[in-house]
């Protein structure tokens, strides 16, 4: 309960960064919110593969479809045969989950540290600062700090940090998550 009222605490953040090492509970801490919030979501882990914007759009592509009717403007864009600019894909994907999904609607990216290309970084950050809908909260799970381009979210009041105490388990709490 604890670690759930800090993150209703935050949801008023579109970006809501939860960092820690492995094991200590993160993916399982977010999971157990969703479920007993009843919370909309999507879920992506990701891969090193993702590095590549392009690759990362054609799997999450293939997320969306599960939530994105199929007259979808960003599903129409990302099969389209030549590359398109990255930073619109993703404010079509955020304008279009914010029209279709009930609100309020969870994105989570989980294994983000194993994102290094400093581009994923600044066009999700970009997309964030421009579309700003407080309807969908995107979490992103990592081991690693967030790198220094999201400040620019922090200054404007759209990024927020899970404190390192919400993932220190007491015993009674481990076995409620479990």
């Amino acid at each position: 309960e604890r670690a759930f009222n800090e993150i209703n605490q935050k949801r008023d953040y579109p970006l809501i960064w939860i960092e820690g090492q492995p094991g200590c509970g993160k993916t399982t801490l977010i999971n157990s919110y969703l479920k007993n919030n009843e919370c909309d979501y999507l879920w992506y882990r990701i891969s090193k593969s993702d590095n590549n914007l392009d690759d990362f759009l054609y799997h999450f592509s293939s997320a969306l479809r599960d939530i994105l009717p199929k007259t979808s403007q960003s599903l129409k864009m990302l099969s389209l045969p030549f590359k398109l600019d990255a930073k619109t894909l993703f404010l079509t994907i955020f304008s279009e989950l914010h029209q279709n999904t009930a609100s309020p609607f969870c994105l989570i990216f989980d294994d983000f540290h194993l994102i290094s290309n400093n581009h994923f970084h600044e066009v999700l950050v970009e997309s964030i600062i421009t579309k700003n809908t407080r309807e969908i909260n995107t979490f992103i799970i990592s081991r690693h700090k967030p790198p220094h381009v999201y400040s620019r979210l922090r200054a404007r009041q759209q990024f927020s940090q899970l404190s390192k105490q919400c993932l220190d388990w007491s015993e009674d709490e481990v076995v409620e998550l479990a």
